[in-house]
């Protein structure tokens, strides 16, 4: 869904509800895991990291991969239901944010 005053996609933390996801996996470094998880704000309520069985398109190959969620408190406003593909362009990156 996006959701927020940034416009942001995010996946929900509830168990069963919305869509399969497409997206892309990476692999990354403990360090780089870490800025990852203060951009996702990990560790402030409502914002989580869960390790989650991905299925790859080209080879059907599960991956075990970190995958951020957000509880539906932060997801106000919501401006769109579930999205199994994200094609939103209203994201508002954070250095085009200002000060507020």
């Amino acid at each position: 869904m996006v959701a927020g005053r940034w416009f942001a996609p995010m996946l929900l933390y509830e168990a069963g509800q919305g869509e399969r996801v497409n997206g892309e996996l990476y692999q990354v470094d403990d360090q780089r895991l870490a800025k990852l998880d203060a951009l996702e704000s990990v560790g402030h309520p409502g914002n989580y990291r869960f390790r989650i069985a991905v299925e790859g398109l080209a080879l059907p190959e599960i991956h075990l991969a970190h995958t951020y969620f957000k509880s539906r408190g932060l997801a106000l406003p919501v401006h769109t239901g579930f999205l199994a593909d994200y094609q939103d362009r209203r994201f508002i990156a954070p250095d085009q944010r200002g000060r507020s």
